[in-house]
């Protein structure tokens, strides 16, 4: 491994509402020595990783549009970038090549990091440090493979312009391997308790573990697909996804939130549930979000200092019928995360989907619209104080009761902890007997159980980013569902008079097309400067 004799710290001053890493100011080219010689001094080394995860052209902004809007099970009400809501992105799409070249921006900070600490050290700094680069990369790299397969697997800082070009992986699971190595070292590394709680603690390399062999799992139904080892056991990875769920569970390092009402609430934030969390602020230009604007709805209020938001990214029809069917009527973790109607700043009324007209209210609209993240104080579109919640204990639930699921199907114990996230929203709603709990025998086959499972990801997890990847990790046929069963929804939208040309698109359902839309199509930035890739190199039916 080739060491940078001088590290590089640019950070920028700021003040936040929630815990701040700095205490002082520190801009300057530091030794390694000089890097992780106090507390001070590492953690303004470690503020510019959690800075560029936190970037607008990653999970600041950019991110939620293109994963929102090519979901499938969420969709886009307005903006640009068309072809992303119709699942027709191209290689040349500037949205796509952000993203991309953000993430591994942010891996070469991490990569940064863990050339300049000595693996050999043990003071608990140092230690500390390279726990949290190598979470980091694990995070971003996981990212990179469920979005464009195969990527290239960069671990230490390029000496020279010739080590930048780097050949794309063999097959996913060889960044799968890279990920997996990554949480372990992490969790060697990484505090028991952390500091400061934007810092991950031990027991979030281990929750991302399982969320990764969930993954693997879930690959496993397509292996042809997604290109990967035919030798590769999908009950050995639903073995893994549960036992690590479990060890999480049993650790009691996380809790569920009284109240799932108050979860994104901007005086709630860093909650127990929070198991890795960015951090962002209103304070000043540069340091908050901009996805706040994304999803509450034009004229909300709710966002860029009173008078937000877009409202581009909204939920479809069909997941929201089918939430509601799930869960038998209200629900508050639908109310909490979509809005029917709202008053606009302009006092005029709104109403939205599944109201079929706008009645007696000013506008209509034809989608629920998201509204889990408000901040009516946010400076402008781009600078608003609302976290964004990469894990939370809730999701690590989820995991288990799919991964207990998967090996031994319907059994109380996956049933049980599904229920205390039902229970958790029946206490939210002050009382309310909705949504009832499941009952042993309710569901009989394993399929059947996992539809449901799936269901309450969606209503539990709604603008979080995680539709995307779920619509797409068990493959050809689950995904191929999706999309038909999308596409009747909008064939019943044209009988109800509700359809609406300029965003209801029927997404294609043939085998080429269907596969094609796995992954995004490697960014043509890519393919140009990096020598290493060619246009062969391109994934499937781009």
């Amino acid at each position: 491994m080739k060491n940078l004799k001088y590290f590089l710290i640019i950070i920028f001053v700021v003040s936040v509402s929630c815990e701040n890493l700095l205490d002082e100011p520190v801009y300057s080219f530091r030794t390694n020595e000089m890097a992780f010689a106090t507390e001070a001094s590492t953690n303004a080394v470690l503020l510019n990783m959690y800075k560029t995860v936190g970037a607008y052209n990653y999970l600041g902004n950019h991110f939620h549009q293109v994963v929102g809007y090519n979901s499938s099970l969420l969709t886009r009400r307005t903006g640009g970038e068309e072809q992303f809501a119709q699942l027709m992105q191209i290689p040349n799409s500037i949205w796509s090549e952000k993203i991309y070249s953000a993430i591994f921006s942010s891996i070469a900070q991490n990569n940064l990091v863990l050339s300049v600490t000595d693996s050999t050290l043990q003071d608990t700094l140092t230690k500390d440090a390279r726990g949290q680069a190598y979470f980091l990369r694990a995070l971003n790299y996981f990212y990179l493979v469920r979005m464009w397969g195969p990527v290239p697997i960069i671990t230490i800082p390029p000496a020279n312009i010739e080590e930048t070009y780097v050949p794309r992986a063999e097959s996913p699971e060889d960044v799968y391997d890279v990920i997996i190595g990554d949480l372990h070292r992490a969790y060697k590394n990484l505090n028991e308790i952390q500091s400061s709680k934007i810092i991950p603690k031990k027991m979030a390399a281990y929750a991302l573990l399982a969320k990764v062999y969930a993954q693997l799992g879930s690959m496993c139904e397509d292996k042809e697909a997604f290109g990967m080892r035919t030798s590769s056991d999908k009950t050995t990875f639903w073995e893994l996804a549960r036992d690590y769920a479990d060890t999480v569970i049993q650790s009691e390092a996380y809790y569920l939130e009284d109240d799932y009402s108050t979860l994104f609430d901007l005086d709630n934030e860093f909650t127990e549930e929070s198991i890795f969390e960015i951090g962002y602020s209103n304070v000043t230009s540069g340091v908050g979000c901009g996805f706040t604007h994304l999803y509450v709805p034009s004229k909300s209020g709710w966002s860029s200092n009173g008078t937000g938001g877009w409202g581009r990214v909204v939920c479809t029809r069909e997941v929201y019928d089918t939430m509601v069917a799930v869960t038998g009527g209200s629900d508050a973790r639908l109310e909490t995360n979509l809005v029917i109607r709202y008053t606009r700043t302009d006092e005029k009324e709104v109403v939205s989907y599944p109201e079929l007209d706008k009645g007696t209210a000013d506008v209509y609209l034809p989608y629920p619209s998201i509204q889990k993240y408000k901040d009516p104080n946010g400076l402008d579109n781009s600078n608003h104080a609302n976290n964004f919640i990469y894990l939370r204990y809730a999701d690590v639930l989820l995991t288990y009761a799919e991964a207990v699921n998967e090996i031994d199907g319907p059994v109380s114990d996956a049933i049980s902890t599904l229920n205390l996230l039902l229970a958790r929203s029946r206490n939210s709603a002050g009382g309310s007997d909705i949504p009832a709990d499941i009952e042993l025998g309710q569901y009989v086959t394993k399929e059947a159980f996992r539809a449901r499972i799936m269901t309450e990801r969606l209503i539990e997890l709604m603008g979080e980013a995680h539709d995307w990847f779920d619509a797409r990790r068990r493959g050809r046929a689950y995904f191929k569902s999706i999309c038909e069963n999308h596409n009747a929804r909008l064939d019943l939208a044209k009988t109800q008079g509700i359809f609406k040309a300029k965003s209801d698109f029927y997404f294609a359902t043939d085998d080429f097309a269907v596969r094609k839309n796995l992954w995004f199509p490697i960014p043509m930035g890519e393919i140009t400067n990096n020598e290493a890739i060619r246009l062969s190199d391109q994934n499937y039916g781009y």
